[in-house]
C-alpha cells in the first residue's frame, strides 16, 4: 500500500515492486493498493471548496505525527522517509489535487482523474478511499460515497 505520491514516483516503485515480485517467482504482478482521499459532489467546485480544509489538516497531521524522522530518526529501511515527509508537510489540497494525488470533484472529473493516474503509473489495482476525514459532517460523506459508488464505480466495473 502506499500513500498519495507524484505519479513519475508511483510508476518508479511500481515497478520495482512488480520486478521484485516476478524475481521472486510469483505469477502475475502482485497486488498494488493506494490510498487517496476522495470527496465527489455534484460540481467540482463544491468538492474542492468542501473538503479542502480536511485534506489539508490531514497533510498537517500526518507530518506532525512522524517528527522524530525531521529530528534525525533513520532507517536504513526507509532512507527517503525524512524527505518524503517533509515534502507532505508542505502539500496541501491545491498542490495535490492536479497531481492526482486527491480525488475531489464531480463524478466526471474524478473519472478523468483515476483514468490519467491509471495510466500514469502502470496501472494498480486498488484504492483505499478515505471518505470522512475529520470535520466533514457525516452527511456530507455519505452523500460523497454514494455519488462515486452510482456514477464513478460502474465507470470501472471489470469486463
Amino acid at each position: 500500500m502506499t500513500i498519495p505520491r507524484s505519479a513519475p514516483q508511483l510508476r518508479e516503485l511500481f515497478g520495482i515492486y512488480r520486478d521484485a515480485w516476478r524475481a521472486a517467482g510469483h505469477p502475475g504482478n502482485g497486488t498494488i493498493m493506494m490510498t487517496v482521499a476522495m470527496y465527489c459532489a455534484g460540481d467540482s467546485k463544491e468538492a474542492t471548496d468542501t473538503y479542502r480544509e480536511s485534506v489539508n489538516r490531514h497533510q498537517r497531521y500526518l507530518a506532525d505525527a512522524a517528527l522524530d524522522w525531521a529530528a534525525g530518526t533513520t532507517s536504513k529501511d526507509y532512507p527517503n522517509h525524512p524527505k518524503m515527509l517533509e515534502a507532505l508537510r508542505k502539500m496541501g489540497h491545491d498542490a495535490m489535487r492536479p497531481l492526482n494525488m486527491v480525488w475531489t470533484g464531480s463524478p466526471t472529473k474524478i473519472i478523468d482523474m483515476i483514468t490519467t493516474l491509471h495510466n500514469d503509473v502502470g496501472g494498480f489495482d486498488v484504492a483505499s478511499l478515505m471518505s470522512n476525514a475529520w470535520t466533514l459532517p457525516a452527511d456530507k460523506a455519505a452523500a460523497s460515497m454514494r455519488l462515486f459508488s452510482e456514477q464513478i464505480m460502474p465507470h470501472f466495473k471489470a469486463r
